[in-house]
C-alpha cells in the first residue's frame, strides 16, 4: 500500500502547478491562511517534490539509528524531531530553499493567495513591467536574486556537507 501511494505522488509530480491551484486556494482558505505569507510557502513544502524528497532523505537514515532509538523507548515523533530531522538537515534545506525559490518567482499564485498588492513579491511586479524602462527591469532583476543568493550563501553549509 505504500509504493502505491509513492507512486500517486510520483505521477502528481507530473502535474502542472496550476491544475492545484483551485484546490490549494480552497485549504488555505480553510486554514484561514489567504493573505499571508505562508499561503505561497506551505503548498509548495507539502507538493509532491517535497514528499518525494523528504521520503529519498529519511530512507537514507540508517537502519541501525531507528532501531537504537526504539530499544532505548524513543517514540515515533521523538525520532522524527530529535534523530530525523537533524540527519536529515540537507534535504530539508533543499526544500525550503527550492519552495521559497518557487514562491519568490511566482507570479499567477500571489495574484490568487494574496489581496494586498503591498505583500506581492517582486516578480509580480517584473511580470506587470513596460520593457521600455531597461534600468527599472535590471535593479529589480537584481533585488530579485539577491535574497536568493544570501539564502544559498547561509545554507550552503547544509547542502554539501553529504557530498564530500
Amino acid at each position: 500500500m505504500r509504493e502505491t501511494i509513492y507512486f500517486v505522488v510520483i505521477v502528481l509530480m507530473l502535474m502542472p502547478y496550476q491544475v492545484t491551484l483551485v484546490s490549494n486556494f480552497l485549504i488555505t482558505e480553510a486554514l484561514h491562511l489567504n493573505n499571508t505569507y505562508w499561503a505561497i510557502l506551505l503548498p509548495g513544502i507539502f507538493s509532491p517534490f517535497g514528499v518525494f524528497l523528504l521520503r529519498q532523505g529519511f530512507d537514507a537514515m540508517p537502519e541501525e539509528i531507528r532501531e537504537a532509538a526504539m530499544l532505548e523507548g524513543c517514540s515515533q515523533l521523538r525520532l522524527l524531531i530529535q534523530i530525523g530531522v537533524p540527519v536529515c538537515k540537507g534535504p530539508l534545506t533543499a526544500l525550503i530553499l527550492l519552495s521559497f525559490v518557487d514562491a519568490w518567482n511566482m507570479v499567477e499564485q500571489p495574484l490568487v493567495f494574496l489581496q494586498e498588492a503591498f505583500r506581492y513579491p517582486i516578480s509580480v511586479f517584473l511580470a506587470q513591467m513596460d520593457e521600455s524602462r531597461i534600468d527599472i527591469l535590471c535593479t529589480c532583476g537584481i533585488l530579485v536574486l539577491l535574497p536568493v543568493l544570501l539564502l544559498f550563501l547561509f545554507s550552503e553549509e547544509d547542502l554539501t556537507k553529504d557530498l564530500a
